[in-house]
C-alpha cells in the first residue's frame, strides 16, 4: 500500500481453508521516532521507509545492511514530506517527496545520484517500485482526482493503466517485468487486485471473502508470490500471500493492526504493525521454507 497515505490494514482473521505459515517477526523503531513504517526491501535484507517525529511528518529512512538512518540525500528533501518506498538488490532507491510548493514528486536514488522523477505535464507523480534492471513503475495526476499508473524504462515514461479502470495504481514490479497493483471504477478505497504481464494482458483477482470492490495485491517477488490484502463484506480487513494460487493469512500476534508492504524472494515480509507501545516497522522471516514456495506461481 505505497501511497501517500499509507494505509492501516487490521490485524488478520484466520479464514477456514487458508494454508498456514509461520513468521519471526522482528519490530523495528526509529531512534526518536513516533512511529517507524517500512515499506520496501530487497534480498540482501536492506529496507526503505519512512520514521515520524514530534513534527507528525513522515521523514524517508533507510537501513543499509549496517545502519538504519534519515534517508535525504543532499538535503534535497529539507524538513518537508518524504517516503523511500521500494529499493532493489542493487541498493537503488525510488519513493516519493514534497517540495516547498508542496506538490508531490517521484524520485530515484541510484549510483549516488538523485533524480527528481515528474510525468511529463503531470501535477502528481510518485514512484512506488524498481526491480533490478532499473525498470520503474508509479502513479501520476494531471487533470481531476484520476490516478494513472506509469513505468518508466530507460529514461521513457509508458503509461500502463487497466483497460477500464477511473484509477490504476501499481504497486511493485518484480524482475520478470510482472507488475501488481490494484484498480478501481473510483468509488471505493480499494478495487481488484490485478497481475500484470510483460506483454500487457492483464489478470484480475478478487480475494475469496473480499466484499465487492476489496482486493488489492501490494507486491510481488521473482518467484511469482503476491503479498495483498482485501476488505470482507463486514468491513474487516485481511492480509495474504498469494503462491501458487494458495491464499495464505499474514498476521502478527498480539497486533492491534498490520499492513503489509513488500515480500521479497526469501519469503521474508516487511510492513507496518500496531500494538499497545504504537506503530512500529516490522520484518517477518519465515519459519520454514514451504515446498509449494520454492517454485513460481503457475499461470
Amino acid at each position: 500500500m505505497k501511497r501517500n497515505l499509507i494505509f492501516v490494514v487490521l490485524a488478520l482473521l484466520a479464514l477456514p481453508g487458508w494454508a498456514q505459515q509461520q513468521y519471526k517477526i522482528t519490530t523495528i523503531n526509529f531512534p526518536g521516532a513516533t512511529s517507524t513504517n517500512i515499506t520496501g526491501l530487497n534480498d540482501r535484507g536492506q529496507f526503505t521507509g519512512a520514521f515520524f517525529g514530534a513534527d507528525s511528518i513522515p521523514h524517508a529512512m533507510r537501513f543499509d545492511g549496517r545502519s538504519l538512518a534519515q534517508f535525504n540525500p543532499n538535503n534535497v528533501f529539507g524538513d518537508r514530506r518524504s517516503f523511500a518506498l521500494a529499493t532493489n538488490n542493487r541498493g537503488d532507491v525510488v519513493g516519493a517527496f514534497r517540495d516547498a510548493a508542496n506538490h508531490s514528486h517521484g524520485f530515484v536514488f541510484s549510483k549516488g545520484v538523485f533524480t527528481q522523477i515528474d510525468f511529463p505535464g503531470a501535477t502528481l507523480t510518485q514512484t512506488f517500485g524498481i526491480n533490478d534492471q532499473r525498470v520503474m513503475i508509479g502513479i501520476y495526476r494531471i487533470a481531476g482526482p484520476a490516478l494513472h499508473a506509469f513505468m518508466l524504462r530507460d529514461g521513457v515514461f509508458t503509461q500502463i493503466d487497466v483497460a477500464g479502470s477511473v484509477n490504476t495504481v501499481p504497486l511493485s514490479i518484480n524482475d520478470h517485468d510482472e507488475v501488481v497493483g490494484e484498480w478501481d471504477d473510483g468509488t471505493t478505497v480499494f478495487g481488484h487486485g490485478y497481475l500484470q504481464k510483460p506483454d500487457g494482458r492483464v489478470i484480475s483477482t478478487d480475494a475469496p471473502g473480499a466484499g465487492p470492490d476489496g482486493t488489492q495485491f501490494i507486491s510481488i517477488n521473482d518467484r511469482g508470490q503476491i503479498l495483498g490484502a482485501f476488505v470482507d463484506a463486514a468491513g474487516n480487513v485481511h492480509n495474504f500471500v498469494l503462491v501458487r494460487g494458495k491464499f495464505r493469512p499474514f498476521d502478527i500476534a498480539g497486533a492491534s493492526a498490520v499492513s503489509a508492504q513488500t515480500i521479497n524472494n526469501h519469503g521474508v515480509i516487511v510492513g507496518i504493525v500496531d500494538d499497545a507501545q504504537g506503530e512500529h516497522g516490522f520484518v517477518a522471516s519465515p519459519v520454514e521454507r514451504e515446498e509449494e514456495g520454492q517454485e513460481r506461481e503457475e499461470e
